[in-house]
This record gives C-alpha cells, sequence and structure tokens, in this order.
C-alpha cells in the first residue's frame, strides 16, 4: 500500500487493485512542516520494496525479516490481522 498526497485534506491509498481517497491521519506530517526528501531516505525505501517483492516472487520468505520490523503489525485480505514476522510469513506462505 503507497501512500500519496493529493492535496492538504486527502491522500490517495493505492494498493495494486484499487484507488481511494482518506482523510490524512494525523500522525502524518503535514506537506509544509515536510523538509526536501534525502536521496538516502529514497534509496533505502526502494531497496525495502524491491526486497518484499523478491521475497514474494522467490517464495524466500525468510528474506521477510530484512524487510519488516520483528514487532511488524499487518492486515493481509487474505490472512487477516496479523503479529510479528514469522506470522506474517505464514500468512503470505500460505495464501
Amino acid at each position: 500500500m503507497f501512500y500519496q498526497y493529493s492535496n492538504g485534506k486527502y491522500l490517495h491509498v493505492v494498493n495494486h487493485a484499487f484507488t481511494t481517497s482518506h482523510p490524512i491521519p494525523h500522525c502524518l506530517p503535514s506537506l509544509a512542516a515536510m523538509t526536501s526528501p534525502n536521496p538516502f531516505d529514497i534509496f533505502a525505501i526502494q531497496n525495502t520494496i524491491a526486497l518484499y517483492c523478491l521475497a514474494l516472487d522467490t517464495k524466500d520468505f525468510a528474506r521477510l525479516h530484512h524487510v519488516f520490523t520483528p514487532d511488524v503489525e499487518t492486515i493481509y485480505p487474505f490472512g487477516g490481522k496479523r503479529e510479528g514476522v514469522q506470522s506474517v510469513a505464514d500468512a503470505i506462505q500460505k495464501r
């Protein structure tokens, strides 16, 4: 799921199959408060997304330990709410 700012009030949630608008959560910074992005942060995010895709494509679910923090919480349509990397990996593997 990717978040894209559309204006100061709503953001687009993009998830392969749909795009919708939701109010911006209070935990996200306003655009005015954001500084210019650090190129190293962008590179790290791109690598993390690529590693997630690689783990799924190669069915090497142990790589998910390098993608998520140990206390990850997810909600997948096929596995419901999951907590912890191994639980997430198990849900993805069983889908």
